[in-house]
């Protein structure tokens, strides 16, 4: 009897609903449709005609975020919003008894993060921060290669990205502005952050960070920007992020993974290549569906009440060493993750 009603709550749909209507929100839109266990019911956004257009294109409802926790009929809330808001947003839809998928970086202070990981435990709902990085397939081999142990022991791991140069008042402009985004660490570092936690599988313990402003001076945030990580097993890693290149659109990102019997390494858009105990192959990733898998992992998770693959506790590492890296940005010294304030014992 048990299983028969598992099978009934699972089998229907899972209702999302959209916070925020911009690009991100509409490329979740998107990769929605490939998602068979799900659909759109519902987006709101503080723009009304940016709302009513993406519910048009995707036959989604409109509503406010009000009405939309109130809204019994839906499940789960997707925020795609500028990092300031991710806090009280999180907060109602948790408090309604949604799950919640929140873009990274999931908040700007560990005091945020305590209070929304807090509010998902005591409301018994599911919180998962996207990093849709890990869902591509050449990261994933990348894992893969690692735990399975066809590189030995990771010890290293190097990601950079490089993009179109972002000036100030363009289509990113929130993203420039630190009191808004945390900075260029926590708006793109935590993708490369993540990825060398996660490849590494170890807690971050030390941060030293360097920055210049080298393309675009008057830009508030650094547009380059060096992390160094040191993880208490021993493994470092080297996050280096610019916004240098000078075509609109452009972007450029390489990984490389570094253990005690081979290495790995990619770069867009080569497929990756893979140098361990089976000598060299590559690794293929032709059909990047890495935000409809990200999504599909989601609604699984909710369904059948499963910790997401991105763990709480990876969660607090990746935004610590982000908030680590600022404050060493703001010193010239290396800063302990465990000084952070929010820390436990800080």
């Amino acid at each position: 009897m048990r299983n028969r009603r598992e099978k009934r709550v699972v089998s229907r749909l899972f209702n999302l609903a959209i916070i925020g209507c911009g690009d991100f929100g509409t490329r979740h839109a998107e990769a929605l449709c490939r998602v068979p266990t799900a659909r759109l019911v519902a987006v709101a956004d503080v723009n009304a005609k940016r709302a009513e257009r993406l519910a048009r294109s995707f036959g989604a409802g409109t509503t406010s975020v009000d009405a939309m926790c109130s809204r019994a009929d839906i499940d789960g809330v997707i925020l795609a919003t500028p990092t300031d808001t991710h806090h009280t947003l999180t907060l109602a839809a948790t408090n309604a008894g949604k799950h919640v998928l929140v873009e990274k970086p999931v908040a700007l202070s560990l005091r945020e993060l305590n209070e929304i990981q807090g509010a998902a435990a005591a409301a018994g709902t599911l919180l998962m921060v996207g990093q849709s990085l890990r869902f591509q397939k050449v990261p994933q081999a990348l894992h893969r290669a690692a735990r399975e142990g066809d590189v030995g022991q990771p010890v290293y791991f190097n990601w950079v990205s490089d993009s179109a140069r972002a000036w100030p008042g363009g289509w990113r402009a929130w993203q420039t502005q630190p009191a808004r985004s945390g900075g260029m660490a926590l708006h793109l570092g935590v993708h490369g952050i993540d990825l060398a936690l996660w490849l590494l599988d170890s807690a971050p313990e030390r941060v030293y960070a360097q920055g210049a402003n080298l393309a675009s001076p008057e830009l508030e945030v650094y547009d380059s920007l060096q992390i160094g990580i040191r993880c208490a097993n021993g493994s470092n890693a080297l996050i280096e992020l610019h916004l240098n290149l000078p075509a609109a659109n452009a972007s450029y990102q390489a990984a490389f993974l570094l253990g005690t019997r081979g290495q790995a390494q990619w770069a867009l858009p080569d497929d990756g290549l893979y140098i361990g105990r089976g000598g060299a192959r590559l690794l293929a990733d032709a059909d990047d569906r890495s935000l409809s898998d990200e999504l599909a992992h989601f609604v699984d998770c909710c369904q059948h009440r499963r910790e997401p693959s991105i763990s709480a506790t990876q969660v607090r590492w990746v935004l610590a060493t982000a908030l680590a890296a600022n404050l060493s940005l703001q010193s010239g010294e290396a800063i302990a993750v465990g000084d952070v304030p929010g820390s436990a014992g800080s």
